[in-house]
């Protein structure tokens, strides 16, 4: 369950981030040439991502250095779970899916 949640949040991160954060499409897997689509290979994929992740963390710490801020602690796994399902579908776990994230095991 945590690596199904944790793939959604950074989707819907990097998706968010893309819309606001970078010019061009908002969708790395396709680039575009001419009126067709082409899909991009995985190690472009890998490096087209790698460049807007690092964009979007350049962009951040750069609003953190503006006003002064420092990012706060480490979420706990149960803060982190439910501020993801606020988030992603607009209403805290159950206790039944907070249990079970975070008495997971799986790697993170």
């Amino acid at each position: 369950m945590k690596n199904t949640m944790v793939a959604i949040a950074l989707l819907t991160s990097a998706s968010l981030a893309a819309g606001f954060a970078l010019s061009g499409s908002p969708y790395p897997a396709v680039a575009t040439e001419g009126t067709h689509s082409v899909a991009l290979s995985e190690h472009s994929l890998e490096n087209s991502l790698e460049r807007r992740v690092q964009q979007i963390d350049e962009r951040i710490t750069s609003v953190w250095d503006e006003f002064d801020l420092r990012p706060s602690r480490e979420a706990t796994d149960g803060e982190w779970c439910r501020r993801l399902f606020l988030d992603v579908l607009g209403r805290i776990p159950t206790v039944e899916e907070l249990t079970e994230f975070t008495e997971s095991r799986e790697d993170d």
